[in-house]
């Protein structure tokens, strides 16, 4: 399953990008627009979340296509990319800081301000991809909501433990800080490689 995550982590960042191209958001016009039945969104902002809606669609065409996943648990890739962009803010914002409390209030400033020629909040993007998965129609709005809030969860271990490692790496804190990771059948005290 973590094999399928991360790919279509990789598969919702390519279509990603290809939206950009399809929908003209650089360079000149293309017959793609018309045929989308869209415009051109005017900023950076808006052309992200628009890349992010056909990147969703492009990714889970290719994983209904190629491992016949539904999409929701196609919806899961944007999920890990945008997770792995949220640790990595989480993590650069306290190491710039020097400190976890500092890191964390320049990082919620930053989140703040709404810069149309910037991308958009993580949250907001997320949230408009669960909106658009919702309502396709091609998933229970029930079993969407449970799987993205089991998923947001496990988030919040990641952002604790990276903030944790993070604050090791500035020296701010020893190891002792850093919380352990329950042990599973493949990662843990007495797992061999």
């Amino acid at each position: 399953m973590a094999r399928f995550l991360w790919d279509a982590a990789d598969l919702f960042v390519l279509g990603h990008e290809c939206a950009h191209f399809e929908m003209s958001h650089r360079g000149p016009p293309r017959p793609a627009l018309t045929r989308l039945g869209a415009a051109r969104a005017a900023n950076c902002y808006g052309q992200e979340l628009q890349a992010d809606e056909l990147g969703l669609s492009i990714s889970s065409w290719s994983l209904h296509s190629s491992r016949e996943a539904d999409t929701a648990v196609s919806s899961l890739g944007a999920w890990m990319f945008f997770a792995a962009w949220e640790a990595y803010e989480l993590s650069t914002a306290i190491l710039a800081a020097g400190s976890r409390a500092r890191g964390e209030r320049d990082l919620a400033q930053r989140r703040a301000v709404k810069d149309l020629d910037a991308y958009p909040p993580l949250r907001e993007r997320k949230a408009q991809l669960f909106r658009t998965v919702k309502a396709s129609g091609a998933v229970d709005p029930a079993v969407l909501t449970r799987l993205w809030w089991c998923f947001d969860i496990a988030l919040q271990y990641l952002l604790t433990y990276t903030a944790a490692h993070a604050e090791v790496m500035v020296g701010k804190v020893g190891t002792a800080a850093v919380p352990s990771l329950p042990p599973t059948p493949t990662h843990g005290p007495g797992v061999r490689a």
